[in-house]
């Protein structure tokens, strides 16, 4: 849940029924870090909603839109040079914080906010992991489906910021073709298409 306060919005962050320590630590970290591309985060704090202990984040506030509203509004065939300069921006902020020992695990279009001045900011760190405790969520699938590599779709140990990297692969196919590479159909089918790689060459849907 996301709610404009002046220049800051508060992010609730919710595990099931109690709070994840892990969450919290990341939380914390993602505080005393400032990176370019990712909002600022003020203050870290659990409250009770609906009785139950939630995390929640008060962040810097992006006046702007997401990518999936952009590309929900387009009409008309994409800028290729305009696609391929905001895909160098977008790799430049995950490689800020994969520097950081940071894992997203969650990239896609509602999660990345395009500003007034045309600049991209990647948010929403709900699913987010130090790579050195990706361990902890060993058999957990975490992502969302059509954007998941494939060791998110197995939950496999081996997740790392390399499936950030293959979900930057699905953004930058659906900026080019105006949908992900698999979709349709049930997350099951979505899943094995992932898993098996099969997906219509870019050049077949917008040559």
């Amino acid at each position: 849940v996301e709610t404009k306060k002046t220049s800051e919005a508060e992010k609730v962050l919710q595990d099931g029924l109690r709070i994840n320590p892990n969450q919290t630590g990341f939380a914390l970290a993602l505080s005393t870090l400032q990176f370019d591309g990712v909002p600022r985060v003020f203050d870290v704090f659990e409250t009770e909603i609906d009785r139950q202990q939630t995390l929640c984040m008060t962040f810097e506030f992006i006046d702007g839109e997401t990518l999936a509203d952009q590309l929900a509004g387009r009409r008309t065939a994409p800028d290729y040079n305009a696609t391929a300069l905001q895909m160098a921006e977008l790799a430049g902020i995950v490689q800020q914080i994969h520097s950081h020992h940071m894992c997203h695990w969650d990239l896609k279009p509602s999660n990345i906010m395009v500003d007034k001045s045309g600049k991209l900011w990647i948010v929403d760190f709900g699913l987010a992991v130090f790579t050195a405790e990706r361990h902890l969520y060993h058999g957990v699938t975490v992502g969302t489906t059509p954007y998941m590599s494939p060791e998110q779709v197995g939950a496999e140990p081996s997740r790392d910021g390399r499936s950030d990297t293959w979900s930057l692969g699905a953004i930058f196919y659906q900026l080019l073709t105006g949908k992900p590479p698999f979709s349709g159909g049930s997350s099951e089918l979505i899943r094995d298409a992932i898993r098996n790689g099969t997906l219509t060459p870019p050049r077949q849907i917008a040559p």
